[in-house]
């Protein structure tokens, strides 16, 4: 039986690598829901008010904990004035 040399077997495992990392992130990108926070000043808000809004987005039917409890209770937390 033939053996593989020292540097195609560094090229498999180091492409083996690669790919897993790839998978991994589309995993995480994919399954994980992440809170952006954005702070603008606007002349048509009033000075001293304030408005916390809530856009969520490419979710693709996804569950976050059951019945989407992680969800909304990130939600809950940040108490939106608009969603």
């Amino acid at each position: 039986m033939k053996r593989i040399s020292r540097k195609k077997s560094l090229i498999i495992i180091t492409l083996f690598i690669l790919i897993l990392a790839v998978v991994i992130e589309i995993y995480y990108e994919t399954n994980v829901f992440k809170v952006n926070k954005v702070h603008f000043n606007s002349n048509k808000i009033p000075n001293g008010s304030s408005i916390k809004l809530i856009q969520f987005s490419d979710l693709h039917a996804k569950v976050f904990g059951k019945n989407n409890q992680k969800l909304i209770q990130t939600i809950k937390m940040s108490s939106p004035t608009l969603l």
